[in-house]
């Protein structure tokens, strides 16, 4: 279990976190907050130095709520995308957060 105070994310963004082993990115939007691994499964990346546009090596974007690849490269068609998607190749886990107080804790 991790625990991050909510102070870490007063604003919409993203935070990498490297504990016990385990690289997460801890994603807010509005009131609700995500947690999913920080590691591009491509070329290795550390997502929270990009954006919430995309990964910082080709853009490529994940679901911050399931993990599931979205986009891709530009050249790749919406469906070959999809196939990749559902295939998991591409995916990132998720884990589970909730909000305690002033803790957002997430489930490793």
């Amino acid at each position: 279990m991790i625990r991050v105070s909510t102070d870490k994310l007063n604003k919409d963004g993203m935070l990498g976190i490297e504990e016990n082993g385990h690289s997460v990115l801890l994603v807010k939007v509005g009131k609700n907050y995500f947690a999913l691994g920080d590691i591009c499964p491509h070329r290795k990346c550390r997502l929270h130095t990009g954006t919430l546009k995309g990964c910082p090596c080709h853009g490529a974007t994940f679901d911050i709520a399931t993990g599931q690849l979205q986009t891709w490269f530009q050249n790749f068609s919406s469906d070959l995308v999809k196939l990749i998607g559902i295939s998991g190749l591409m995916n990132i886990k998720t884990y589970k957060c909730t909000v305690s107080g002033n803790e957002i804790v997430i489930d490793i």
